[in-house]
């Protein structure tokens, strides 16, 4: 079978739907199919101008995860690696192979960044052009969006069936999306910025976005796909009673772990907890830029400092150490987080540390944010981690934090119950198909001081704890990479069946030229037989 998957976003952008799309791509080819995942050529707010003109041609040699063509070895930037030169059944001159995945890179618009990804330019001619000379079977398209609306258009000229995964809760990123961000401040001085700058038509604006627009866009969308995949069985009401779309065509696909995540190495994990309770608290911003006025560290009061010598590192293995790992953005509701470690300490009154690893354009907000509540002992911001190294920090992890409201799964909450780490989490769409209220994990409302009891009684409860790891650890299980991928793949073969079956007689159009060139040599073939007969 030949898959397309068709993407807005790809490594090296760090985020869940990039991790998603390489497990199932690279499950599908150890399976014998082959897969081209389409995606935006390399952009980086690093780059300079010679750079971005370059990548938004489609000719990708940027030095933020991109391919260095001047490098006979092939290796590029953050653990990507270009191998043109490995036999890929189907490959083309114009793709590369990314960690084992054949990738064609489509052009990208200059200087234009969707929360620190390259924006991606759906228009680019090369798409079609490849989509075609690749006879591809299916398409599995990522983004109702930009690159969602080219895979519309290749599906019914080419007469190639269409799927599509439901990753992003839209309606939800609308509260944290430029000026919407403000509108949607729930309380406190923000609230009373915003409420002084937006109307109350704003803020209906908003509530008409999120309520009627989004679910409009996606059910228009959807009707042009022949199977659906929701996450979990929460995402698929969500399409199903506020989208309104038919739910015999949607069926549950999560995101699979890979192996790796439950066999971290023992040696390894020690070391990684010694590191995180060694590391100091550093300032990285995100962007050379100047760190911008956060609006969300002006709004949080100064808490108290702690006394000197707060984290003792001489025995961490007595030290309780929480973790996180999300993308520094707002939608991932990082600020509530902080907020909460600080109520936490409070309560506690023993040294504890919190790894927040990733990086994003929140960042120097939120290590500003750290400052003022004076939590530069207990957290930190070790910055992105490759993700295949990042079982290690799992296992090591007495419990993992999540706040994020946006979620349609939580690729992490599955990695981290892989590693035996419980997972304390806001009480969300998503995040509750996963975690069960003391079974495997803590529920809480969006409340700090409720979160910063959540993980108080979870460090004092030692059977409860105990409890939530075993369980932990069984869900997890049920979500190995294996079993998703032969899920995946029944899918794929009866949503190509019941096409082909409803379009009798119709050919895809690339199938139907082929047949057309077969015809016309075997005509050529049968005059230049009878020519040569012909001639004394």
């Amino acid at each position: 079978m030949k898959i397309a998957m068709m993407t807005n976003n790809y490594k090296p952008f760090v985020g869940g739907v990039p991790v998603s799309i390489e497990l199932l791509a690279k499950g599908l080819i150890a399976a014998g199919h082959e897969v081209t995942v389409f995606a935006p050529a390399v952009q980086s707010a690093f780059l300079d101008s010679d750079d971005i003109s370059d990548t938004a041609s489609g000719n990708v040699r940027s030095t933020a995860g991109s391919v260095n063509s001047d490098d006979p070895s092939g290796v590029c930037e953050h653990g990507t690696t270009d191998t043109r030169k490995t036999a890929f059944p189907g490959m083309t001159s114009c793709m590369t192979v990314c960690d084992g995945v054949p990738v064609f890179r489509y052009a990208s618009l200059p200087y234009c960044f969707l929360g620190g990804a390259a924006c991606p330019n759906p228009f680019d001619p090369r798409i079609e052009k490849e989509f075609h000379r690749g006879h591809y079977d299916i398409i599995h398209v990522h983004h109702p969006m930009l690159i969602g609306r080219t895979a519309v258009h290749l599906s019914r000229r080419y007469g190639v069936p269409l799927v599509f995964t439901y990753h992003t809760r839209y309606d939800q990123y609308l509260s944290n999306a430029g000026v919407f961000r403000a509108v949607s401040r729930p309380s406190g001085e923000e609230r009373q910025d915003a409420d002084s700058l937006f109307s109350s038509l704003d803020k209906r604006f908003l509530h008409l976005m999120q309520e009627k627009m989004v679910p409009l866009y996606l059910n228009l969308f959807l009707r042009n796909c022949q199977q659906v995949f929701a996450p979990t069985a929460g995402m698929k009401e969500y399409l199903t009673e506020i989208c309104g779309f038919d739910p015999t065509r949607i069926a549950v696909l999560p995101t699979g772990i890979e192996e790796d995540c439950f066999h971290a190495n023992k040696a390894a994990v020690k070391e990684t907890r010694a590191k995180l309770f060694n590391e100091r608290p550093c300032v990285t911003p995100f962007s050379s830029a100047a760190a911008p006025e956060s609006t969300a560290a002006s709004a949080a009061p100064a808490a108290a400092a702690p006394a000197a010598g707060c984290v003792h590192t001489k025995n961490p293995e007595n030290i309780p150490l929480f973790l996180s790992v999300s993308r520094l953005s707002h939608e991932k509701n990082i600020p509530f987080l902080l907020r909460s470690a600080a109520r936490f300490r409070e309560q506690y009154r023993k040294p504890f540390r919190l790894a927040i690893i990733g990086d994003g354009p929140g960042r120097a907000e939120y290590e500003a944010l750290r400052r003022r509540l004076h939590l530069e002992q207990e957290v930190i911001f070790p910055g992105n981690i490759p993700h295949k190294e990042l079982a290690p920090y799992y296992a090591a992890a007495d419990a993992f934090l999540f706040a994020s409201k946006t979620e349609t799964q939580g690729i992490v909450i599955l990695e981290a119950f892989a590693g035996g780490a419980p997972v304390i989490a806001l009480d969300a769409s998503g995040v509750r198909d996963l975690v069960r209220d003391r079974i495997n994990g803590l529920l809480c409302a969006e409340d700090e001081d409720a979160f910063a009891e959540s993980m108080n009684r979870f460090l004092t409860d030692p059977m409860l704890r105990e409890q939530l790891r075993r369980c932990a650890l069984e869900t997890a299980v049920d979500f190995r990479e294996e079993s998703v991928v032969k899920k995946a793949i029944r899918f794929y073969n009866k949503t190509i069946a019941a096409y082909e079956q409803s379009h009798t007689g119709a050919l895809p159009a690339w199938k139907y030229a082929a047949e057309q060139e077969a015809a016309w040599e075997s005509i050529r073939q049968k005059i230049a037989s009878r020519t040569s007969a012909a001639r004394p």
